[in-house]
């Protein structure tokens, strides 16, 4: 018998009961939503789960799909996995995406995007996987962000796609703008090429203009090609309890005409209760109203509700738990319609072990929440056959162990005294 062949695959935790938060933990946001459907009953359709890191960057995200789609089944099965991977510099170098089915055993590279940086550009590639050679395409596409030393008031977005016919990178967009030394905005300049073009076509250019700053602001932007330029005006109340934004658009030739209109309504605590769109209607003289959205808060200042009047009325409720944190938001696609769907929010402590290596393809990870535990400790799914456990003490001495079903996703320590302990999961009971 050869018996490396059999070597168990172990997972090893740091448990904590009724203690303190380990140092490496993180926090994850569990968001479970679920659906009233017309004629029936809830039905959970989707599960989300995102991790973070001790700096509040999201390390990676599943999407969990209900194999029926009805919860009384509870026969949840992860269809997609993100990864976010971060630098010393706590600045994001990677994501990826990989995907299954819900019948499918092996997960798929869906696509993946890198982060360059340096003292002179900083940039992000998106790559696809070609199901058919079996390895990553050039990409989609390319953003470069370049950096100019200081005293230059000025960014520079470049976006680029590959292209085949030529094999190298074709540039499709760029935003250039242009600041006064006091931060505000001189102008935005965008640039647009044909794919296979290497000439630049000027497609459009926003100018700022401050003479009745902070009270007032012009834009003009240009539409080099079309013989006219977009003026837009706006400008506070007295009170700074509504704001306003006007769209006009100027002809050559000195005719102006009215497009659109945008207001915004404050409360005397600067909340936003109310936005307002609407345009202009030249043969009735007067504004048509297309959107009004209409903002409630409680009294810590959190919205509790979100009104939608564009065409159909939508509303959106928004509750909170004791820590002041969403824990769920319902909305209704119309205003009387008994079909709807509302998200909860979990919130644990979490430890996480494991690794990515696109290389095999495989994406590993172990999740333990929550941790500090009182009672029901969780973990997501493993790939495991057969799931072994054991938990010692820090000493070495056993305390609890057993098999765990397929399904099975959760232990009970209510019978643990307080204090650290060691979890291990093993692919068989050889460990």
């Amino acid at each position: 018998m050869k018996r490396l062949a059999f070597l168990p695959v172990i997972i090893v935790f740091l448990l904590i009961v009724n203690a303190g938060r380990a140092q490496n933990d993180g926090f994850l946001l569990d968001s479970v939503r679920e659906t009233i459907a017309v004629g029936g009953g809830p039905y959970t359709n989707i599960r989300r789960h995102y991790y973070y890191n001790l700096y509040n960057q999201l390390k990676f995200d599943d999407v969990m799909t209900n194999k029926n789609g009805f919860p009384d089944t509870a026969d949840w099965r992860c269809t997609q996995q993100n990864y976010h991977v971060y630098d010393a510099q706590h600045r994001i170098v990677k994501d990826s995406l990989n995907a299954r089915t819900v019948n499918e055993s092996n997960w798929s590279d869906i696509y993946k995007r890198d982060y360059f940086y340096s003292d002179t550009v900083n940039s992000q590639t998106t790559f696809s996987w070609d199901f058919t050679t079996g390895s990553w395409n050039h990409g989609n596409v390319r953003y470069i962000d370049t950096l100019f030393p200081p005293g230059i008031f000025e960014t520079s977005h470049l976006r680029q796609y590959w292209f085949d016919q030529t094999g190298q990178w074709e540039n499709d967009r760029w935003d250039d703008t242009l600041f006064f030394s006091d931060g505000l905005t001189d102008k935005i300049r965008v640039t647009l090429w044909v794919i296979g073009d290497p000439t630049m076509h000027v497609s459009d250019s926003t100018l700022y203009d401050y003479t009745y700053y902070p009270d007032t602001l012009f834009t003009y932007q240009y539409e080099m090609e079309n013989g006219y330029y977009f003026l837009r005006k706006i400008y506070y109340s007295d009170d700074s309890l509504q704001k306003y934004k006007f769209k006009y658009r100027v002809m050559l030739d000195g005719t102006i005409d009215t497009l659109g209109r945008t207001i915004w309504y404050y409360d005397g605590q600067q909340h936003l209760i109310k936005y307002e769109s609407a345009l202009w209607h030249p043969d009735l003289h007067d504004w048509l109203i297309t959107t009004t959205i209409i903002y409630q808060y409680n009294d810590k200042g959190l919205l509790v509700q979100m009104d939608q009047y564009s065409g159909d009325h939508q509303q959106t409720q928004y509750s909170y738990n004791d820590d002041d944190l969403l824990w769920k938001k319902e909305y209704y696609p119309m205003a009387g319609d008994p079909s709807y769907y509302f998200t909860y929010y979990y919130y644990y402590t979490y430890t996480y072990v494991g690794t990515h290596d696109k290389s095999s393809k495989q994406c590993q990870k172990i999740v333990l929440y929550p941790n500090p535990v009182e009672d029901l400790i969780y973990f997501n799914e493993l790939r495991f056959k057969e799931k072994f456990y054991r938990i010692v003490d820090v000493t070495g001495r056993m305390i609890q162990n057993g098999m765990l079903s397929k399904d099975e996703q959760h232990l009970n320590v209510a019978t643990l005294t307080p204090g650290n302990y060691i979890i291990t999961f093993f692919a068989d009971n050889k460990a």
